[in-house]
């Protein structure tokens, strides 16, 4: 949060107090950071959100999920900067309290692979209980 106290060359003119927040997100963000499934048999889905804001955006070329009990559908935004990932999971209850990773596959200018793990934990929500 950022104040201004902006006033006028005009000594008559009132001075003008402005409230204002500057954001700078970084290049490449993940949101959120961990996907979080219960620890349930029935399919669950999250999505899971890349931004990006540089001049020279990766471009994302697969979501790899940790297991066959999870399934990955991506779709790119419409101004082709992010992509949203629908992560489909099921049969987590045997997999409690265990943490994994998706990985996503990125290429940069340079034609670089890049490998960003997301991780995804299997909990029962905080205040719910089986």
């Amino acid at each position: 949060m950022v104040s201004l106290d902006v006033r006028s060359a005009d000594s008559n003119d009132p001075p003008c107090l402005v409230r204002t927040f500057v954001s700078s997100p970084a290049d490449f963000e993940v949101i959120p950071a961990q996907l979080r499934f219960a620890p349930q048999t029935e399919p669950q889905m999250r999505i899971l959100w890349i931004k990006q804001h540089g001049a020279a955006p990766p471009i994302l070329l697969d979501a790899i999920p940790p297991s066959d009990k999870f399934h990955c559908e991506i779709e790119q935004d419409d101004n082709g900067l992010g992509y949203k990932i629908y992560v489909t999971a099921w049969q987590q209850d045997a997999a409690a309290s265990q943490t994994n990773a998706l990985i996503l596959k990125m290429r940069d200018q340079n034609q670089h692979e890049q490998s960003v793990p997301v991780p995804i934990v299997v909990a029962q929500t905080e205040g719910k209980s089986r």
